[in-house]
């Protein structure tokens, strides 16, 4: 079996820490180790992901984004040999210097070194703090990370607006395939069955995937689903 885990680790104010992970027993689960970055800093938190893979503590990994000071894992997918999270963080590597935080991926293969995408140039104009403190990542049967969440065009006192973007395994590019205009946001992502499926809640008139749904006065919960072997969508719809 294996467990994938994400979430946040303190920062080490004076040197560095190095942090465990084991689900059940330490002596009949595999584990992994990662060292959490020196900050200056109390109650710090950085993000990090976790893959165990019971039995095989050699496949079995800890990891946080290099250049990341602060921040949270928000999701975490693997299949294929293929690992991604999501998550926000700041830090050098973001090319943030004040204190706002960046959307990144992360993502890991059986056979090449973590990497980390920071998607900052996809949403130059957004404070890109996700909504809700939420966003989804699943990776489907080609390794390839589908991603959501919701951002802000302004720096505060806004509705967040949904995305929906992907990485493909070939691919050290991401890119953002919807864009929603209306208050909303993606908070849930799962592969079954050949299909992309999603959720979250919306406001407004939203249209998402070519489709428009029923206007809603509050926040509505909604759910998608997208046809990954054609690339063809189907309909959302409203729950």
């Amino acid at each position: 079996g294996r467990v994938v885990v994400s979430g946040t680790l303190p920062t080490a104010e004076i040197g560095p820490a190095t942090w465990g992970i084991s689900p059940g027993e330490a002596d009949a689960c595999s584990s992994a180790e990662t060292v959490s970055p020196v900050t200056g800093e109390n109650n710090g938190t950085v993000p990090f992901f976790a893959l165990l893979t019971d039995g095989d503590p050699d496949n079995s990994l800890l990891f946080n984004p290099a250049g990341a000071s602060t921040g949270i894992a928000l999701d975490i997918d693997a299949r294929a040999g293929h690992v991604a999270g999501i998550g926000v963080a700041r830090g050098q590597v973001f090319e943030q210097m004040s204190d706002s935080l960046r959307f990144f991926v992360q993502r890991s293969t059986e056979s090449t070194p973590d990497e980390t995408f920071v998607l900052a140039e996809l949403f130059a104009n957004d404070y890109e703090f996700p909504a809700l403190l939420s966003a989804a990542v699943a990776v489907d049967d080609e390794g390839t990370a589908w991603i959501g969440g919701g951002t802000c065009p302004q720096a505060a006192g806004c509705d967040p607006e949904a995305f929906l973007g992907r990485l493909a395994a070939s691919s050290s590019d991401p890119d953002i395939i919807e864009r929603a205009d209306q208050p909303s946001t993606i908070t849930a992502l799962e592969i079954g069955d050949g299909l992309l499926l999603g959720g979250g809640r919306y406001q407004g008139a939203l249209r998402l995937l070519d489709v428009s749904l029923p206007q809603a006065d509050d926040l509505d919960p909604f759910v998608f689903a997208m046809d990954l072997r054609p690339s063809r969508p189907v309909e959302p719809g409203r729950h």
